[in-house]
């Protein structure tokens, strides 16, 4: 290998690594919208329902891989985006070659490398080579049928015609808007080379025969939506759609990339003026399916069906082709510069121009991993009836059935349904009133919340214990308590966290202090203890003088486990005392307890100073 080859493999070795770094870094950003949701479920179906309950306009072929690739890797969200993603990655590989081949041995590598960085680098591919719908693959299809048209064109032996055959036989299956691209490239084989052209019919015939099955849902929907597009588009400003189109691939860095556009076309104009007869077909070729097929898209009855960023990404191989043409025609500092307004091009990462507006759609996926990660045992969800998000639509239920244990997430009318703790699920601003005074009843509104003002999940904790247990004779009540982490085993130099809850029936004559002690079973040997007043988050009033009878308070405190105790198992203790001689209040006969405290659990500790004795 020359030295020239292995910097050029290096080269390309590093574009590709940063089309696949913009790729996946993006892979879990973005829930799914509601066409993903629909891919999804449709593919989760069986094959026959998949080939016999078509999408209206949608041939199935997308479907039925994206059902084989869920049978392979399972149905959770960032696994279906990795299809979409290899896609994407594989897309840059073929438009490198397709862009080497074009540009000749001179310019080449240069050319494919900088049309791989394009494509790798844009927004506007990456987000789609992240969404779980059919894109991705079709353009991996496309940027495909570039590098093996130009193969098979230059040379059409059987061997080639075996691997053209199928792309654009199976093109078709994915996107029906492939048909136009496959099409240009009978007008590339009359300018190019007119003599192979019954070759390329033959190609084409063979390839019509199996898109046969097809033919009625492709008129069906082309039908569809020719009809509602075109009274959608009569309403629109034309001027405003194309800077939208210019916008998705800018990145909205106009200036950014119109330097790149107009340095890339003055390139490809010193390209033409040297080029032959049969680089000239290759560049007219490779300008109708880009720029020209935007143009004959608006002007022609095409527009009806795909005048919109989505369907005329079928164009993105051919643009980013040229654009890595051109800039290889130009010196070296203007390929580097070149190449750093690129990548410019990415920052910052913008997906919200190519979907439905994220900050329209609840984040229910964020939701449901939050509420996986923060519910406890009990826990239950009320939404409230104005926050417009219910459990009952595709995203619940398909997020539900991948993050949360159980597949459902269990929910309650009000609060008066729910037995436990809460999460209150609002629209800020827009809460039924009698559903927040059930759900605020018998509980504490804590400061654990999740989400946007519009989304927003609350934390309304609700005493385990009711009534609970007397503690002294004044009208002092424990409520229970939650040890955090569940119990034991533990190990030295672990922190056990305690949430006690209490109440009192009248004003209480005095201020008590609160402990908490960890002892072995024996009781003799006292290993840690954490002693004071009342405190927590939850804790508006320390001193227990002035709470206020029929509240609900919430202490917090914690014990570490010391080094160099024996393994075994110890209790865990609790008791109210006044501070000023250390007399405890004692519990009401009916409390588990001891020495007159309350025993709150019992748990083994391991630990190597057993073995070590």
């Amino acid at each position: 290998m020359t030295a020239a080859k292995r910097r050029n493999l290096w080269v390309m070795t590093l574009v590709l690594l940063v089309a696949a770094g913009a790729i996946l870094s993006h892979l879990d950003d973005l829930s799914m919208w509601y066409d993903e949701l629909f891919a999804v479920t449709h593919a989760g179906g069986t094959l026959e329902q998949i080939l016999r309950d078509r999408d209206t306009v949608w041939p199935p072929g997308y479907y039925v891989i994206l059902h084989t690739w869920i049978q392979i890797v399972g149905r959770h969200d960032v696994a279906l985006r990795l299809l979409s993603a290899l896609s994407g990655m594989l897309a840059a590989a073929c438009i490198y070659r397709a862009a080497k081949r074009l540009a000749g041995p001179h310019a080449g590598p240069r050319a494919g490398w900088l049309a791989a960085l394009a494509f790798g680098a844009a927004n506007y591919i990456t987000y789609y080579t992240t969404e779980v719908r059919a894109y991705a693959l079709s353009l991996m299809f496309g940027a495909a049928l570039a590098w093996v048209h130009l193969r098979w064109v230059t040379k059409p032996t059987w061997r080639r015609t075996a691997v053209y055959f199928p792309l654009v036989a199976l093109w078709p299956y994915l996107h029906f808007t492939s048909g136009i691209v496959i099409a240009l490239t009978g007008a590339h084989v009359l300018l190019r080379a007119p003599r192979r052209l019954w070759r390329w019919i033959a190609v084409m015939v063979a390839a019509g025969v199996v898109f046969l099955p097809m033919l009625p849902q492709f008129l069906l929907g082309f039908t569809l939506q020719s009809g509602a597009r075109q009274t959608a588009l009569e309403s629109v400003d034309v001027t405003e759609a194309l800077a939208v189109m210019y916008r998705a691939y800018s990145n909205y860095h106009d200036l950014i990339l119109a330097v790149i556009l107009v340095a890339a076309i003055a390139g490809l104009v010193e390209a033409a003026r040297r080029a032959s007869h049969t680089q000239r077909a290759d560049l007219a070729w490779v300008a109708l399916w880009g720029p020209g097929l935007m143009v004959i898209t608006y002007i022609t009855p095409l527009r009806s069906v795909m005048f919109s960023s989505r369907y005329l990404l079928i164009v993105a191989p051919a643009v980013f082709i040229l654009i890595g043409w051109g800039l290889a025609r130009l010196p070296r500092p203007a390929q580097a510069a070149g190449a750093v307004l690129i990548l410019v091009l990415a920052i910052p990462w913008n997906p919200f121009e190519f979907r439905v507006p994220y900050t329209d759609a609840p984040p229910v996926r964020d939701l449901v991993r939050a509420l996986a990660e923060k519910q406890r045992p009990g826990d239950v969800l009320v939404v409230d009836p104005n926050c417009g998000g219910g459990p009952e639509g595709l995203a619940w239920k398909y997020y539900q059935s991948i993050y949360y244990p159980g597949g459902q997430i269990p929910t309650a009318a009000d609060g008066d349904q729910a037995p436990g703790s809460v999460w209150y699920l609002v629209r800020q601003g827009s809460e039924n009133p009698a559903v927040t005074a059930s759900v605020a009843r018998g509980r504490v509104k804590t400061n654990r919340f999740w989400g946007p003002w519009y989304f927003i999940a609350t934390y309304y904790e609700k005493p385990p214990l009711a009534p609970g247990y007397a503690v002294g004779a004044d009208g002092l009540h424990f409520r229970g308590a939650r040890i955090e982490p569940s119990p034991g085993p533990y190990i030295p130099g672990d922190t056990i966290r305690v949430e006690s809850w209490w109440s009192t029936d009248a004003p209480l004559p005095d201020d008590y202090s609160f402990g908490l002690y960890l002892v072995r079973t024996d009781g003799a040997t006292l290993v840690a203890e954490n002693n004071g007043a009342p405190a927590g988050e939850l804790m508006p009033v320390t001193q227990t003088a002035f709470w206020e009878p029929g509240a609900l308070y919430r202490d917090e405190r914690e014990i570490r486990i010391p080094w160099g105790i024996d393994g075994g198992y110890y209790g865990l203790w609790f008791a109210v005392y006044r501070w000023q001689d250390g007399t405890r209040l004692p519990p009401a006969p009916e409390a588990p307890q001891q020495a007159s405290c309350l025993a709150l659990d019992g748990f083994e500790i391991v630990s190597w100073g057993l073995y070590n004795r």
